[in-house]
């Protein structure tokens, strides 16, 4: 099924009465004016562009493909996907040498007490802590719920 869009269609000139009147056939007239009541009275309905609904479905399509790749639907819950681990943050001091240049340097950080890796921020345990080690996935979210 295509869709006309009524607005573009009833300001078409000859919809709007912009035709050579003093010479046009009494049969043209006509047929214009019942065109445009015609048009007016055609039932309407909201429609999107195709590009927006060739994204959604790319978009579902790609969620499926994902989900089927780890053996899960639509609805169905994921804990049973992944053991969540939880874990904290530890301060720690990083230090830092480039024997190349002869550099040490030295900062203050957190280490995942999950796996052992250090956050590559500087000062990073002075400011917002992430709620996830970006290394192993570990929740770092004391006793808050996951959702």
């Amino acid at each position: 099924m295509t869709w006309i869009n009524r607005e573009q269609a009833l300001s078409h000139p000859f919809a709007n009465g912009q035709y050579d009147h003093e010479h046009a056939n009494e049969h043209f007239i006509f047929g214009f004016e019942d065109y445009k009541e015609w048009l007016e009275q055609l039932p309407t309905a909201d429609v999107v562009e195709q590009s927006v609904v060739d994204q959604i479905r790319w978009e579902r399509d790609t969620a499926i493909a994902q989900l089927a790749e780890i053996g899960k639907g639509f609805g169905e819950t994921m804990d049973d996907v992944v053991e969540r681990k939880h874990g904290e943050w530890k301060e720690m001091t990083v230090i830092h040498k480039e024997e190349a240049k002869d550099i040490i340097e030295e900062w203050q950080s957190c280490r995942c007490s999950v796996c052992g890796r250090y956050d590559t921020r500087p000062y990073m345990y002075y400011f917002d802590k992430p709620n996830f080690c970006s290394w192993c996935g570990a929740d770092m979210r004391k006793g808050e719920s996951d959702g």
